[in-house]
């Protein structure tokens, strides 16, 4: 079979079905559910793959340059996200005015949507994913938002999570917020 043709295909399907083109940039949406475009539109940090899009222009020539601005601005926009909130974590979810482009919290998927946990966990993986592959902006933000660990050198372990004020969610250890900080600690304490 011709796995670039068929990959193609879906490359473009993807385009017309999960990318929103809005006057503040190109924004990947969270899937099709109606309240996530309710008021504003909402945005799953961990969703964010800039390698990914920077890949996909290779094989889509009739929206090279758009997927090359969706990458290009996902580190806006994450940081904007990881910003709203104390511990300067990426949220479970955030948003982007419809108008403005002013980013937001959302609070469409209840009253963890602020929080970083199992959603937000995926984002340090993406970015360390990014930075792995030469992204200077992946190591910037990753180097910018060093509160993980250094809640980790602090305590040794770390919580389920961090409500979206910043307090630790649970007291049992995590192992996905400790793969968070060990994604992240490549970038941010070499060696």
């Amino acid at each position: 079979p011709d796995y670039i043709k068929e990959a193609r295909l879906i490359i473009q399907d993807l385009w017309r079905l999960a990318v929103i083109k809005l006057p503040s940039g190109y924004y990947i949406n969270p899937g099709d559910y109606a309240p996530f475009f309710e008021d504003y539109l909402t945005l799953n940090p961990s969703y964010f793959a800039p390698y990914v899009y920077r890949h996909f222009a290779r094989y889509d020539s009739a929206h090279e340059t758009e997927w090359r601005s969706l990458a290009s601005n996902i580190y806006p926009t994450l940081s904007a996200c990881t910003n709203l909130h104390p511990k300067k974590l990426p949220p479970n979810w955030c948003a982007v005015q419809w108008n403005t482009g002013k980013i937001i919290d959302s609070d469409k998927q209840g009253e963890t949507a602020r929080d970083f946990s199992y959603d937000a966990f995926r984002t340090f993986w993406r970015m360390a994913m990014d930075a792995s592959l030469g992204s200077q902006e992946a190591r910037r933000y990753l180097g910018e938002h060093p509160e993980l660990l250094n809640y980790l050198a602090v305590y040794q372990t770390l919580p389920e999570g961090f409500t979206g004020n910043g307090q630790p969610n649970g007291q049992a250890p995590s192992g996905f917020a400790l793969s968070s900080a060990l994604a992240q600690s490549r970038w941010v304490m070499p060696g």
